[in-house]
């Protein structure tokens, strides 16, 4: 280090100075080219530590830099300094003389000759206790000039121009997946099984969250963000993580609240009714299957088996099971053969409006065995005063999430599809219109004999075809058709459909019956 270098510094630290913004070139004073300090974004438990980086965004020719850090000294406390991850082989001096008064000194420099990589750059990280009696939300950090002036130096100690910004660092209550018990978890740094079972519950939606902190640490993956505003399999995997220590205990941050794209359009979630085509599978992905099990008739009980083609890289699955609970009703729920070690959370909360959500995870860091295994084994009654419909079933995404998890936490694509049912092969889509009504449309095949629609009149009969939906509750309406083709057909069903999965029966001129399952959600 150069005589002229340690004289700045010890200027920085000790007396501090007025900061110099321009060089003078004969009888000019001309503006450098800016750069600048900067606080970045960090977060950090009340009660407990939190590490703020200070970049630059830098030119290239910085050997030094002195600035102070200004805060909350109510919030913040016993700050300490740490050279970044951009400032390999400098020297760093702090001065904590005034923290007290919310003032800290930080100097820096490099040996002569050697400067800053230009870009960003982290120079140091400064530690800072927070207090346990701090507000849940942000606090501030600028930048002053007392005890430690703000100024840039290159390798001759000449100064440059720089501009320091501060920035709100966020302080959150408690750590990542930290839920148990409730609502403020134990808040010390520890995730247990009992905050991994507690997360199982939310991706199962027995349990909900609170909008907030508590929505904030159960929602802990993908862990690079802290979350990413959905509470679904994942995240019962990184809770698991952590209660294994395989990842240490992170400080909460991330979403507070479900977001906007947790949902669908108009509050709905998609649902696409009928069979998956070979094309709409994605190739080496592992397979999910739903499929009815022989049964004499549809006057008995019957069972459908939960099977996933696996790759061996899948610890948790999770997905909603939908049905006509219009003549069926749910019996039981119950882990398949090849299940014995996981652990199985079935949302049965709203299986009379034909919805089962299920959540399913091995312990801890294992997989399901390569291969056809049997997970989830489902058995229905019909209601005897409605006999009649064939029992009828898809996935859906309420209340679970159609989603594939592998140890590390990080969700993988899957294939979820059903068999052994008749039914003719179309998807049915379900959104609302500009005036706020119901309008399904569905893709098919040999929907109608002809093209017709309908302007204004309330028709329920078009080129032959007629759709009938039956809801929750078997109550059968009419849609009002707009346009029928051999291909696809819109209509508008009625608003006294009740919520719930709806089965949609499409008939042609011909006579000929095709069936699929929507879900009526109103929120």
């Amino acid at each position: 280090m150069t005589p002229r270098n340690l004289v700045f510094l010890l200027c920085c630290v000790v007396f501090g100075s007025v900061a110099i913004h321009h060089i003078s070139t004969g009888s000019q004073s001309v503006a450098a080219q800016a750069r600048i300090v900067r606080v970045a974004a960090a977060s950090g438990a009340v009660g407990g530590t939190i590490n703020i980086p200070i970049e630059i965004v830098s030119q290239g020719d910085e050997n030094a830099i002195g600035f102070s850090l200004t805060f909350d000294a109510a919030v913040l406390s016993n700050p300490q300094v740490m050279l970044g991850s951009g400032a390999t082989g400098a020297t760093i001096n702090s001065n904590a003389g005034q923290a007290a008064q919310g003032r800290f000194g930080v100097a820096l420099a490099f040996p002569a000759s050697q400067k800053f990589t230009a870009g960003v750059q982290q120079m140091a990280v400064v530690t800072f206790s927070v207090a346990a009696s701090a507000n849940f939300g942000t606090t501030n950090l600028g930048f002053g000039d007392q005890p430690v002036v703000r100024e840039v130096a290159d390798i001759t100690a000449n100064p440059l121009a720089a501009t320091f910004t501060g920035g709100a660092v966020n302080l959150t209550k408690g750590f990542e997946a930290d839920v148990q018990p409730r609502p403020d978890g134990d808040n010390n740094g520890v995730v247990t099984i009992t905050d991994w079972t507690q997360v199982g519950l939310f991706v199962a939606g027995i349990d909900t969250p609170a909008p907030g902190n508590e929505f904030q640490r159960a929602d802990c993956a993908p862990r690079s963000g802290l979350g990413d505003g959905k509470i679904s399999i994942i995240d019962w995997t990184q809770a698991g993580r952590y209660a294994a220590a395989l990842d240490a205990a992170t400080p909460a941050g991330g979403p507070t609240m479900a977001t906007s794209s947790s949902l669908a359009d108009g509050g709905r979630w998609p649902v696409a009714g009928g069979r998956l085509s070979p094309a709409d599978l994605t190739p080496n992905a592992p397979k999910v299957q739903a499929r009815r099990l022989p049964t004499p008739d549809d006057r008995f009980p019957t069972s459908l088996s939960i099977e996933i083609e696996a790759r061996g890289n899948e610890n948790a699955l999770g997905f909603s099971l939908i049905f006509n609970a219009s003549h069926w009703r749910l019996l039981s729920v119950k882990a398949g053969r090849d299940a014995n070690e996981a652990v199985l959370h079935i949302n049965s909360t709203q299986a009379d409006q034909g919805r089962i959500g299920v959540a399913l995870a091995m312990p801890i860091g294992k997989t399901i065995a390569r291969g056809e295994q049997e997970l989830v084994v489902c058995e229905f009654v019909p209601i005897a005063s409605r006999k009649g419909l064939a029992l009828q079933f898809d996935f859906g995404d309420f209340p679970v999430r159609r989603e594939m998890a592998d140890v590390e936490a990080n969700p993988l694509i899957g294939n979820f599809s059903v068999e052994g049912q008749e039914s003719k092969s179309f998807i049915a889509l379900l959104t609302k219109n500009s005036r706020g009504q119901d309008a399904l449309s569905i893709v098919g095949d040999n929907l109608s004999s002809g093209i017709e629609s309908s302007f204004g009149d309330d028709a329920y009969s078009l080129s032959g075809t007629s759709v009938t939906v039956i809801d929750s509750r078997g109550n059968a309406l009419p849609a009002r058709l707009l346009y029928v083709s051999p291909t696809i057909l819109n209509c508008i069903i009625s608003d006294r459909i009740a919520e719930g999965t709806a089965t949609v029966i499409v008939t042609n001129a011909n006579g000929d019956n095709f069936r699929t399952l929507i879900e009526i959600t109103r929120r």
